[in-house]
């Protein structure tokens, strides 16, 4: 049925919006058909924002783009013709129309485009809201996607998620959970700990203040691939999105929109240079998702319009090795390692509690109790932190880790953990992980890569590649490698680099050789800017000759910082 509200906007053209008492009893702005939501300015041109209440679906068109196939999918002919009954023809209602929708976009604001919500769990205006992707869950009772009393934000269709949250997870089953995931062959006891929390978290993952993420490594045999097929993926259930190895950060922004799932990414391995970037770029998207105030990511689309996502995914990636080379994403990103290891009767424990525990109901259940207990998982998180970042050192540690361990806590418990039992948790663990993020600045991790850098050497009949550090080595007439002084000395002028005897390693500004190496790592250019905050560098007055008429600025670095007191 049509809105009995009286619209009162008639757009004469050249004198904008007026009081036209004469109208008939629809509404232009908000009726069964559609419903404006506002406007925003892309370069200039401004976007009007409709929510489409048959498909349930945010559609941002540019003004020029209201024509008659458009407005045909916005609502039926008939609904112009009892708006503008004087007007004689299609085209005439269609340009009304157009300008009228323009004046009422203008009058309802600047359209914020996280209001528009696809599947997952979100928090609306103090209410916890979770969308099956037809249907709306608060406290209960159940509503259209379009029908939440009081609510702002839009929510838009998917295919609706099986796994309905009904029944939450009984303490005892979430016991049982954390002890399967205590038992894989993790690199530290804390690790099982971890990745349990994430599981229990991931179904709510959009109502989260800090959305963690987790790295699920090891080598053959350690059993990774086994955890994400038989425990991760089933124990998060189809709100998942399950990806692998060639997949872009185009494609999962493009698969995730509006919603708010964890993102599970199997064989996310980086063997080459390609492969290297594509990772980083999605690192970078997790990353934009960790923060309920992450900035928002802008990308053009084919019509020409900006289009706008606030990613609010928790990520679980598994590989051989991380292929984590920026710091900002290690304290991101927890890295929960595992280690081989051949343990039948440990593995039959394994198998036996999957097979019990991780039914078709189970996802259902973990995420109901997960929404149950949203509350109780933030003022976890309040002990947590403070203790976190006592033991760590680091706000951004503290922000990744309270979390896990908050979840990991409501997956086996029903009141709130004591300060002296957070403390108990974190000093017991072990964080060497973490311990290494916040002892390694960024000139030290360049320096590394680059003393680790192998490069082609030409000596007498033969080739042969060695390390930086080996030619360095030898240029100070080390013993250790069979190569003379002066053919270190060339190999590393070669490459933008060369040794100041008993003080310094210098390091040419922008020496193209330098940018090869460091191509596909954090520091492509302007390396130099990282390693001037290395501790006694040294920034020399004139250009420095690095061979073959290559002259330039560059970075003395003490040879103490590399080989200590040689």
């Amino acid at each position: 049925m049509m809105s009995e509200k009286r619209h009162s906007l008639k757009v004469i053209k050249g004198e904008g919006a007026v009081i036209d008492e004469a109208r008939p009893s629809v509404d232009l702005s908000d009726n069964e058909y559609y419903r404006i939501a506002g406007y925003s300015d892309d370069a200039g041109m401004p976007i009007i924002y409709f929510y489409l209440r048959r498909p349930h679906l945010v559609m941002g068109v540019k003004p020029t783009q209201i024509k008659k196939e458009l407005v045909a999918a916005l609502c039926p002919a008939s609904f112009l013709e009892a708006y503008w009954p004087d007007l004689d023809t299609a085209s005439k209602r269609v340009d009304a129309f157009r300008e009228s929708v323009i004046a009422i976009a203008y009058s309802r604001g600047v359209y914020n485009t996280q209001r528009t919500r696809g599947v997952g769990a979100w928090m609306d205006d103090g209410r916890l809201v979770y969308s099956l992707g037809d249907r709306l869950l608060v406290d209960g009772a159940e509503f259209g996607l379009d029908q939440l009393p009081g609510s702002r934000n839009f929510y838009e269709g998917r295919p609706r998620l099986s796994d309905r949250p009904a029944i939450p997870l009984t303490t005892l089953a979430g016991k049982e959970f954390f002890h399967l995931c205590s038992l894989f062959s993790w690199d530290r006891s804390i690790d099982g700990a971890l990745f349990a929390g994430w599981c229990f978290l991931a179904g709510v993952c959009g109502a989260l203040r800090w959305r963690p993420h987790i790295y699920v490594y090891g080598p053959k045999g350690s059993g990774k691939t086994w955890i994400m097929s038989h425990v991760t993926r089933p124990a998060v259930g189809d709100i998942g999105l399950h990806v692998q190895s060639v997949t872009t950060e185009a494609g999962l922004r493009q698969m995730l929109r509006s919603d708010a799932r964890p993102v599970l990414f199997d064989e996310a391995e980086a063997e080459n240079e390609s492969s290297m970037r594509r990772m980083q770029s999605v690192f970078g998207l997790a990353r934009q998702a960790s923060s309920e105030s992450g900035g928002q990511i802008l990308k053009g689309s084919a019509n020409g319009n900006s289009e706008g996502y606030q990613i609010r995914s928790m990520f679980c990636f598994s590989s051989i090795s991380p292929a984590i080379i920026q710091s900002s994403d290690d304290s991101r990103i927890t890295e929960l390692g595992l280690v081989e290891r051949h343990d039948t009767e440990t593995f039959r424990q394994i198998t036996e509690l999957t097979n019990r525990l991780l039914t078709r109901d189970f996802p259902a259940q973990m995420t109901a109790r997960a929404l149950q207990k949203i509350n109780q998982i933030y003022s976890a998180v309040s002990v947590f932190e403070p203790v976190l970042i006592e033991r760590l050192q680091s706000q951004r540690l503290a922000d990744q880790c309270a979390p896990l361990l908050a979840g990991s806590w409501y997956l086996c418990n029903d009141t709130l953990p004591t300060r002296d039992q957070a403390t108990q948790i974190v000093y017991s663990a072990e964080w060497s992980s973490e311990d290494e993020v916040i002892e390694t600045p960024d000139w030290q991790r360049l320096l590394d890569h680059l003393l680790d850098a192998h490069v082609r050497v030409e000596h007498t009949t033969r080739a042969k590649e060695h390390s930086i550090a080996e030619l360095i080595d030898a240029a100070l007439a080390g013993e250790n490698i069979d190569i003379p002084q002066h053919i270190a000395e060339a190999a590393l002028r070669k490459n933008g680099m060369r040794v100041d005897p008993g003080k310094y390693l210098v390091i040419s500004n922008n020496h193209p050789a330098l940018r090869r190496i460091l191509r596909g790592t954090p520091w492509p250019v302007k390396w130099s800017r990282v390693l001037r905050t290395a501790t006694g560098a040294e920034v020399p007055d004139a250009p420095t000759w690095f061979g073959k008429g290559f002259k330039g600025r560059c970075i003395r670095i003490p040879l103490t910082r590399i080989f200590g007191n040689f």
